[in-house]
């Protein structure tokens, strides 16, 4: 069973940084999602990065990826899993072990 992650980042041209960075771990999928387009605009943005994990291993490391890649940016973004949603601002090492507590757990339920 996959489990699924989506990233909502502050700068959303920051995705397909992200997106690479996820790109290399086995079992992991990455797919941005665009968000419907504003009045007045033609449409292109990302809304947030769909992440699909493949199995419970798969997501202790593209948390560990996304934590090591949050930590060299200067941006902030949410992590949703189901209801649990964490919110981070750069490098914060606090709110990244809630959301490997958060999360890690929730998704080991799911098999």
């Amino acid at each position: 069973m996959s489990t699924e992650l989506r990233i909502y980042l502050a700068d959303g041209s920051d995705i397909d940084s992200l997106r690479a960075w996820l790109g290399d771990i086995p079992s992991v999928t990455t797919e941005p999602v665009a968000r419907p387009p504003q009045p007045g605009e033609q449409g292109g943005a990302w809304d947030f990065l769909m992440v699909l994990c493949g199995t419970n291993g798969a997501v202790h490391f593209a948390l560990q990826a996304l934590t090591t890649w949050i930590e060299s940016k200067e941006t902030s973004a949410r992590v949703k899993h189901g209801d649990i949603e964490i919110k981070l601002r750069g490098p914060d090492s606090e709110a990244i072990a809630r959301m490997m507590e958060a999360i890690n757990p929730a998704a080991q339920n799911e098999t």
